[in-house]
């Protein structure tokens, strides 16, 4: 955490906040005892009940140590702590704001996308788009996919769960990410390209390496 952060305002005799006005902010605990003295003695703000001796009043509770900003009248002391946005304690506090800063420095982004390992390894993988008679699907799949691998996968079987029979069209777009030896992505690693293709595309570049296209009739296998 950082300083404590002393903000000065004026205010109604109710400390209502529609009339706050900001009169100045400081971490240094003696300039805001100044401002206060000022505000007092130019007679803008009062002290303890004491009208016209308000200024003797503060200026003896100062230096006995012990100034109490509820006894200031026609101000308010706003004490705030000095979020970092490295501390933990500070995200906690404001986790939007984490998640804002993240998202506009690509924090969270580049971390993720250095588990790729791309400046020693490129990645295979196909985007396919699945039409039956009764459905759409898009989904990823590792490596350069064909109909074995498309009838295989999970995303495949879950289309087609409850289907007996249907014409089958799916469009394979094949791409290539990366730096190095060809590799096929873990589920893990093609669930981040997937969240990053747009950061991807920029820091690394996405080659296209072949598109297909894929027809069959499917026929369910029956239970006897």
């Amino acid at each position: 955490m950082g300083k404590d952060i002393y903000i000065l305002a004026f205010c109604d005799i109710c400390k209502s906040w529609n009339t706050m006005r900001l009169v100045g902010a400081t971490t240094d605990e003696t300039i805001l005892y100044a401002m206060i003295a000022a505000k007092i003695k130019n007679g803008e703000m009062e002290y303890g009940n004491a009208g016209a001796k308000s200024f003797d009043t503060f200026s003896d509770d100062f230096n006995n140590g012990l100034v109490d900003f509820d006894k200031l009248e026609y101000g308010f002391v706003y004490n705030y702590d000095d979020l970092q946005i490295t501390d933990p304690v500070s995200l906690e506090q404001l986790p939007e704001a984490a998640a804002a800063y993240e998202e506009i420095t690509r924090a969270k982004a580049k971390a993720e996308i250095a588990k790729l390992e791309l400046e020693s390894q490129s990645l295979v993988y196909s985007v396919v788009e699945v039409r039956t008679d009764f459905g759409y699907k898009c989904f990823m799949l590792p490596g350069i996919c064909d109909r074995d691998m498309l009838e295989s996968s999970n995303q495949f079987q879950e289309l087609m769960e409850d289907e007996v029979a249907s014409e089958v069209n799916a469009s394979v777009y094949s791409y290539c990410v990366g730096d190095g030896e060809s590799q096929y992505p873990s589920e893990e690693q093609l669930k981040i390209i997937e969240d990053y293709q747009d950061e991807l595309e920029d820091e690394y570049g996405i080659d296209s390496l072949q598109s297909d296209f894929i027809s069959f009739y499917y026929e369910a296998e029956q239970e006897y």
